[in-house]
């Protein structure tokens, strides 16, 4: 018998492949430590149907497909909160992945999470990575868990396509660095999120063991590059 997850009457529901479900699983966690703080696999949390179970819906953003299901979160107090799950593939952005012929690039992410209503009381202290960072832009920090962490920039006006394109370019060059560099290693960085007016741009770091280091490392690296003139500010645990 399988063991019981906060994904499990999901999964129940929903016929998923498994490198769906084990990604499905090991992303949106800790999307949830980092942006709330809350650990969804201490077996306090459940992931339960609205009215009429759950369904696997898909909704287009730009030329991107996006998959999504409704549920609701109960916590440790069995209160439930609405939430809405969602993936894309990369390799595919314009086709409707189903869960259960999934490739094996899939990115996932909340579409909706009440952080403010779970994550009350578990912010951790920021205040020795805020005095490392080197940036003359100033940095929002909303960090629950140094385990992972999304990293944003906000523009001043639209990023155009080459700043973009340094951008990333410098994340990129940051983490590779930070990898060949250090013993603790940064797991995974994502694709970068660009809004649909392309003043916002994001990217998911899953840290492992590596902490506040890496977040520095990589916020001073795009401090001291030339798109630094473009950006109007920094977030650290927030989502655009």
């Amino acid at each position: 018998m399988s063991p019981v997850t906060w994904l499990s009457v999901l999964t129940a529901e929903i016929p998923m492949a498994s490198g769906f479900e084990v990604e499905l699983d090991r992303q949106l966690r800790a999307q949830a430590q980092t942006s709330a703080g809350i650990d969804l696999s201490d077996g306090g949390y459940a992931l339960l149907p609205p009215d009429g179970g759950f369904v696997v819906r898909f909704r287009t953003v730009g030329s991107t497909v996006v998959g999504f299901i409704e549920g609701d979160l109960v916590d440790p107090s069995a209160h439930g909160h609405p939430v809405v799950l969602a993936w894309r593939a990369r390799s595919a952005p314009d086709q409707q992945i189903s869960p259960d012929h999934a490739p094996m690039d899939i990115e996932f992410f909340w579409l909706e999470l009440p952080i403010a209503e779970l994550s009350a009381g578990t912010r951790i202290d920021t205040s020795a990575a805020e005095e490392a960072v080197t940036a003359r832009f100033p940095i929002e920090w909303d960090v629950h868990d140094w385990s992972s962490a999304h990293l944003q920039w906000i523009a001043h006006r639209a990023f155009t396509p080459d700043e973009l394109a340094a951008l990333t370019t410098t994340v990129r060059d940051a983490v590779r660095d930070w990898n060949e560099r250090e013993p603790n290693k940064i797991h995974y960085l994502s694709e970068p999120s660009i809004s649909p007016d392309q003043r916002v741009v994001a990217f998911y770091l899953d840290l492992g063991p590596v902490g506040s280091g890496a977040v520095v490392t990589v916020l001073n690296a795009v401090a001291a590059s030339p798109i630094a003139d473009a950006i109007a500010r920094g977030a650290v645990g927030r989502r655009a």
